[in-house]
């Protein structure tokens, strides 16, 4: 939904050399607007809102974020062109405005998506993520609503995974740490060990990302819950229900239901042990030619 910029009471970005156009999204703790620069190029600016300025611990995440994307250089991760300050004092982060849409307003407008298309986003989603794990980032937030798909003329859109925010990060790349044991992700996709406060680690965005996947294909989730469940029920769900077989709910290969059975395992250890592992064997499940034709009808 987008926000008429003039019913806000202040500019956002004062103080910097982008001019808002309007707000695009924003969630608990920033605001995305579609800004434009000094030369008129449209960027995504995120900023830590205007009621959390005095919050150090959130104006650290925010810098956390700035600092591993300026880090991370590969085409399924959205680049960060500029890390700054407003001019009362509020982190924020600039990106290149793509054209495109979410995977979550692709399966909203489309229902279930093809297999091999699903495939093939979710692949490519894979190979951004193995790319921030090899540097200690575990994004911890992975959902349909954060991959966004890169429009691109007459190519298949390109898959871009968005807001690193709650990542967590190891090494000297990390700039704050979490208070307290708290559960942080988004309920529909946690993996048991984020909900028991269990080591994090790449095998935690397998197993989200193996969901996205079965949504993507069969338009529910792999567990049989309706929806709008409390939190609870879904935690429940992570920790003890055995998920639906892929191929039992939707028309999909066998070998595909196979490979999205393993990444949603319970226990890490029996997962696939790398996002690239991940998409080898989901491209392994799917026939090249069935890949690239439903990459181009679905473009």
């Amino acid at each position: 939904m987008l926000i008429d910029v003039a019913a806000l009471p202040t500019d956002s970005l004062v103080g910097t050399r982008y001019r808002v156009v309007r707000l695009i999204g924003g969630g608990s703790s920033a605001d995305v607007f579609e800004a434009a620069g000094p030369s008129g190029e449209l960027f995504a600016i995120k900023v830590l809102r205007h009621e959390l300025r005095d919050s150090q611990e959130a104006a650290a995440r925010l810098l956390q974020e700035g600092r591993l994307l300026a880090s991370l250089r590969h085409p399924n991760l959205v680049p960060l062109r500029e890390m700054g300050m407003t001019r009362d004092g509020r982190p924020f982060l600039a990106m290149p405005r793509l054209a495109g849409e979410t995977l979550r307003e692709t399966r909203l407008r489309k229902g279930s998506l093809a297999p091999a298309f699903a495939a093939s986003v979710v692949a490519g989603a894979l190979d951004g993520l193995h790319a921030a794990h090899r540097q200690g980032v575990v994004h911890r937030d992975v959902k349909p609503g954060n991959i966004f798909l890169v429009a691109a003329n007459a190519a298949p859109p390109r898959p871009a995974m968005l807001d690193f925010g709650i990542a967590k990060v190891s090494g000297a790349a990390a700039l704050c740490t979490t208070q307290q044991e708290i559960i942080l992700g988004t309920p529909r996709y946690l993996a048991p060990e984020q909900i028991l406060g269990g080591r994090v680690d790449a095998r935690t965005d397998v197993y989200a990302m193996g969901i996205v996947l079965f949504e993507c294909i069969a338009a529910r989730g792999p567990f049989d819950l309706l929806a709008g469940s409390d939190l609870l029920t879904l935690m429940r769900a992570h920790l003890g229900l055995a998920p639906r077989r892929l191929d039992d709910v939707a028309d999909a290969p066998p070998a595909l239901a196979r490979v999205v059975a393993r990444a949603l395992e319970k226990k890490p250890a029996r997962r696939y042990p790398t996002a690239a592992a991940f998409a080898a064997a989901i491209r392994g499940a799917v026939a090249p030619e069935a890949f690239s034709g439903a990459e181009r009808r679905a473009s």
